[in-house]
């Protein structure tokens, strides 16, 4: 075959120019052309192998560089994987969290914590709450973690693992972690403390922190959330009549994570009637100034609260007898009692009087101190100032003869073991030389109990006005 030197075109046997470029060819030309033609494809042969082991070199060194990468990418994400799959495991998050709680770390803690409800705040305050209440209560603790470890078993091989209501703390899904592997947290059960009092005015303090008031006498409010731990509730009321206080247990670990309080149910109104309607109402010995004829609703007063009445008479106070309230609406303050032993003090003291004015007479007449000393205190002023008049007296021949005692009052103190009598006594009064005068005189006497005789005894006399 030959070909136009110039344009390379096919030429015919004997064609002299060219078909394609008019160019004139020869038969030298046309055999050189030839010969360069083969030559060149000697060349491009040549070329091309040599290309070719060159480019299957490339291609081999960049096959092995892509295949170690591939491999080590391969062996990253299956160490990765293998690390991602066990650093998410439910079980560790139950590990951490011991270990949070041992170490006392708050910060940590919170990290792992979490609350369905948005007014339960895992701050730092609630964490140490937490954190305190499992110091003081180790095996609540070991309870938890090993409830958490069981859900943490079957949270691993259940997608859709539901969590346990009746748990304080429970482990939950709570999205992914690292783009692939599921990300868990301990979801913490909010509790709520339903507090009812009878009463307005009780304060309500969780662990030293005031959380309400009651604010009228039919009272029931639900306080909330709060941590699924263990608290203390104090109600405190100071009122009018009584103050009181009461600390209950409150715990919020259990199934329902609430609890009902009726806050100092001792308190009530009560209603006080009596035979002496003027008595003026005293509580743990505190006078009320309230009279008995007021009190049909009265209080509120607590269980035990003392409660008795007092009322004048014949210048004495009259106390009623004690009443401790208990379980009764319906009180009754009795006099009676009180009555009878004012009579009974009243009646010997009147005959106190009489005796011992008819016993002074003997005393002087006959100069004889000991006719009058069972009726005079040992010691007292009236015995002091007796055994110097009546031995006077009796040197100055003056002879006494009593002609009337009248006990004008009697006033016994409230403890019943002393008190005055003032009396009015006539006698007739004899000089030394036999003339007699009648004469009156208005004592005002002071008395007390004698223990050691079991009876009472005058200790001075004066003037009565």
């Amino acid at each position: 075959m030959k070909f136009c030197p110039k344009c390379g075109a096919e030429l015919k046997d004997g064609q002299t120019f060219c078909s394609k470029c008019g160019s004139k060819v020869g038969s030298q030309d046309i055999d050189n052309n030839h010969k360069n033609d083969t030559t060149r494809e000697i060349e491009i042969i040549q070329d091309g192998s040599s290309k070719f082991q060159d480019h299957n070199f490339k291609f081999g060194f960049r096959k092995k560089i892509i295949s170690c990468v591939v491999l080590v990418l391969v062996i990253l994400s299956i160490f990765l994987y293998i690390v991602g799959s066990n650093v998410t495991k439910p079980d560790v998050v139950v590990d951490k969290f011991k270990s949070a709680v041992t170490s006392n770390d708050k910060k940590e803690l919170k990290s792992l914590l979490f609350c369905d409800d948005s007014e339960l705040n895992i701050n730092d305050e609630n964490v140490s709450m937490l954190l305190k209440y499992f110091k003081k209560n180790p095996s609540n603790l070991n309870s938890i973690v090993a409830n958490l470890n069981k859900q943490a078993a079957v949270a691993s091989e259940i997608k859709n693992f539901q969590k346990d209501s009746s748990m304080a703390f429970n482990i939950e899904r709570v999205g992914k972690k690292y783009l692939f592997f599921p990300k868990y947290k301990i979801n913490m059960q909010p509790a709520f403390i339903e507090i009812k009092a009878s009463t307005k005015g009780i304060k309500f303090i969780l662990d030293n922190k005031e959380i309400g008031k009651s604010d009228s006498d039919s009272f029931k409010k639900k306080y909330g959330p709060f941590m699924p731990i263990g608290y203390t509730l104090l109600a405190d009321y100071k009122g009018k009549y009584v103050s009181l206080s009461k600390a209950y247990d409150v715990n919020l670990d259990k199934a329902s994570h609430e609890e009902s309080i009726e806050a100092l149910n001792d308190l009530k109104y009560i209603s006080i009637d009596s035979d002496r309607p003027e008595a003026e109402i005293f509580v743990n010995n505190k006078d009320t100034g309230v009279k008995v004829a007021e009190a049909n609703n009265f209080g509120p007063v607590g269980k035990n609260t003392q409660i008795y009445g007092v009322v004048q008479k014949d210048g004495a106070k009259l106390r009623s007898n004690n009443y401790n309230v208990s379980d009764d609406d319906r009180i009754y303050l009795d006099f009676g009692d009180a009555e009878n032993k004012l009579n009974d003090v009243q009646d010997k003291v009147k005959n106190l009087a009489y005796w011992y004015t008819n016993a002074f007479t003997q005393a002087v007449n006959s100069n004889d101190i000991s006719q009058i000393q069972s009726y005079v205190y040992p010691g007292s002023d009236l015995y002091n100032e007796q055994t110097k008049y009546i031995p006077s007296t009796y040197e100055k021949g003056i002879k006494e003869y009593l002609r009337n005692c009248n006990v004008v009052s009697v006033n016994v103190n409230d403890d019943n073991d002393s008190g005055t009598v003032i009396t009015n006594e006539v006698y007739d009064i004899e000089d030394n030389s036999g003339n007699i005068t009648t004469k009156s005189f208005n004592y005002k006497y002071a008395f007390k109990y004698n223990d050691s005789i079991n009876s009472y005894q005058l200790t001075s006399i004066a003037n009565a006005q």
